[in-house]
């Protein structure tokens, strides 16, 4: 079979990363990749607002997302890197990403036309940061931030319409997105 692509460069089909809803493992039920998608969609669209979770946007053309296949012994597996600057730093911020610092997530990037899955709660990805300092007063200040971890099926992607009005999975129910 032969697959005709055409690259199409208008603003209207660019799918740029906005927000970032980072979930902790803990709070997950058990699915991974081959887990029907409507299942998984029941479980990310039935999060209680309970579940610990960070919702953060994107600054623009700052974040790295990368998903990349490897083979090792005849099975597939794909390496995943999420890394993005937040700012500000202060004290509030500090203290929650402490509580992640080092903990298995899974992470939905929130796009303009979509959205992406990366991880699941049986193979999840490793939440690390480190502050961003300079002595430039122009430069960046504050938090790199980066997800890490392998997993065997690829990221999940679904539709905006798949992914309902949630709080947790939108982003709505952070009381520290306020003040910061």
């Amino acid at each position: 079979m032969v697959y005709n692509f055409c690259n199409q460069q208008l603003d209207a089909s660019l799918d740029t990363s906005k927000t970032i809803s980072i979930i902790k493992k803990s709070h997950l039920p058990l699915f991974n990749h081959l887990d029907r998608k409507k299942s998984i969609l029941q479980v990310l669209n039935s999060l209680p607002d309970t579940a610990d979770a960070i919702h953060m946007p994107f600054l623009i053309e700052k974040n790295s997302i990368n998903a990349a296949t490897n083979v090792r012994n005849q099975n597939e597996a794909w390496s995943l890197s999420i890394q993005f600057p937040f700012t500000p730093q202060n004290a509030n911020v500090l203290q929650v990403l402490n509580t992640y610092n080092n903990t298995e997530v899974v992470a939905l990037i929130h796009k303009t036309n979509s959205a992406k899955l990366y991880g699941t709660s049986l193979q999840p990805l490793l939440f690390t940061f480190e502050e961003i300092n300079s002595p430039v007063p122009q430069s960046l200040k504050g938090f790199s931030i980066s997800i890490t971890g392998r997993t065997y099926g690829s990221p999940l992607y679904f539709t905006n319409q798949e992914i309902t009005e949630n709080p947790i999975v939108q982003g709505l129910a952070f009381p520290l997105s306020g003040p910061l």
